[in-house]
């Protein structure tokens, strides 16, 4: 575990955080989380708002450090890892997921819709004609 924090924290990528400062750090955090919430819960669905307001009163675990070892590396390496399964960024993490899944799916859509479109109206030459 010191090597890996010697290794990774001579960078600015990582940081020690003295506990106080952590706890203060993650109470920030759920304050502005909440925040956000209130402020844009009115364009949320109501399935939507409960899924926030149930994970509000839940009890969250606080993001956990630990390390894995890069085996195939010589000498052996660690990559950090930060979990935050249960955590209440896993909240919004999971809503963020669903929301850009659903975006995706819209894409794609309209992509396929497009290269159909596209299919129709190939020229002499075999190239696409457009006009944006």
């Amino acid at each position: 575990m010191e090597r890996v924090l010697t290794e990774h924290l001579l960078s600015n990528t990582y940081r020690h955080i003295p506990p106080r400062e952590a706890t203060e750090c993650l109470r920030q955090i759920k304050l502005s989380l909440q925040c956000l919430y209130r402020r844009h819960k009115a364009e949320l669905s109501i399935a939507e708002s409960q899924f926030f307001l149930r994970s509000f009163t839940d009890t969250h675990r606080n993001p956990m450090f630990y390390i894995v070892p890069k085996v195939q590396k010589e000498p052996v390496k660690y990559r950090p890892v930060v979990s935050c399964i249960n955590s209440l960024n896993a909240i919004f993490s999971t809503w963020l997921d669903f929301k850009t899944k659903a975006l995706l799916r819209q894409i794609v859509h309209s992509r396929r819709h497009r290269d159909v479109h596209q299919h129709r109206y190939r020229d002499s030459t075999g190239s696409f004609q457009f006009s944006i």
